[in-house]
């Protein structure tokens, strides 16, 4: 019998929840290819939240469910319009805690992880238990292990993967059974383990710090590629954001997800410039990152509210910097790669 499958956007949903309930967490993460724009979605709307709904108004939900957490007004709206195309659909806002350090912040959040269980009891006739619970979170961690080892060797060995085939790994964990992926993941490392350098480049290596949400459209990490740049750290949500934690598997499980939540890489979805401009100078020096390059999704909000105060932390720090500003929605340009060839020629120059 095939699993129902469960939509999910961006990382901070607690899939381990919904995969103890037998359920298939799908990641959305938009499509890029040019299309209509549907009636109902704005043209000043988040570009993944616009890519998103206008593929399943368009063409059908395709899933038999959503979860979005409360971040933006985006997010929010994204919800409502789902929850009113498609009513026969299950929908659920989470309402995680904003600010972190608030007394009851975590107390609020058992609850609210809680009641999202039990939404997913009832309407999809499961029971969770536990140890259902306890058996999710230990095949999630074994998964997060796996990408934490590969994305360490990448920094030891920038030809032990390229930018493009790990961060599609990462993607594609976001969107498959997680033991089967942990499989994937253990035939990679086995088949690569031991290799050596492919020899000498034609160009040298620069490390780099990749900042945002998701790095769409994925030709970008082709073009880093070809150009030398290794990703070698970033805090997206599709990338470490989502395998940075790992959730303690003795005591309550609904306890260690919402513990976890406070111990995660900054979001612009959720924290300050400020918290995320340390996390990233931080990581800067500790991994010797020549810079930073920062992809904004169109329209999306915190992003361009960080950015400036972002760029200034860097500047002060003389770490050079780039802004990309993308959108799924629109025609792949070149100009990106003529922009990021510019930067790699400048990080060049600095070493």
């Amino acid at each position: 019998m095939a699993r129902q499958v469960l939509g999910t956007f961006l990382s901070d949903v607690p899939e381990e929840i919904i995969h103890a309930g037998g359920l298939l967490p799908f990641a959305l993460l938009g499509a890029r290819k040019a299309q209509s724009q549907a009636p109902s979605i704005p043209s000043f709307a988040c570009s993944l939240v616009a890519a998103t709904l206008s593929g399943a108004l368009l063409n059908g939900p395709g899933l038999d469910g959503v979860v979005a957490p409360h971040y933006c007004d985006s997010s929010r709206a994204f919800f409502h319009v789902w929850q009113k195309n498609f009513p026969d659909n299950f929908s659920d806002l989470l309402r995680l805690p904003m600010k972190l350090d608030s007394e009851g912040a975590k107390e609020y959040l058992v609850g609210e992880l809680l009641r999202f269980k039990e939404a997913l009891e009832r309407n999809f006739g499961v029971r969770i238990s536990d140890d259902d619970l306890s058996a999710s979170i230990s095949a999630y961690n074994e998964n997060r292990r796996y990408l934490r080892t590969i994305k360490a060797r990448r920094i030891e060995d920038p030809d032990f993967m390229t930018n493009y085939d790990f961060f599609s790994l990462v993607k594609s964990s976001m969107t498959r059974q997680k033991e089967e992926h942990n499989g994937i993941l253990k035939n990679i490392m086995d088949i690569r383990k031991g290799s050596s350098p492919r020899g000498a480049r034609a160009r040298p290596v620069s490390m780099v710090f990749v900042s945002g949400v998701i790095c769409e459209p994925s030709e970008i990490f082709e073009w880093m590629d070809e150009l030398g740049m290794t990703v070698a750290d970033d805090d997206l949500a599709v990338g470490s954001r989502y395998f940075s934690h790992t959730v303690d598997e003795r005591g309550d499980p609904l306890d260690a997800l919402a513990e976890s939540y406070f111990h995660r890489i900054p979001s612009a979805l959720v924290h300050g410039p400020g918290d995320r401009a340390q996390y990233v100078l931080k990581r800067v020096r500790e991994n010797g990152l020549k810079g930073v390059v920062f992809i904004r999704l169109k329209f999306c909000d915190p992003l361009v509210y960080d950015y400036p105060d972002m760029k200034k932390a860097l500047d002060r720090e003389g770490v050079p910097s780039i802004l990309i500003e993308t959108d799924l929605q629109g025609p792949l340009t070149g100009q990106i790669k003529t922009r990021l060839q510019a930067f790699s020629e400048i990080l060049e120059g600095a070493s």
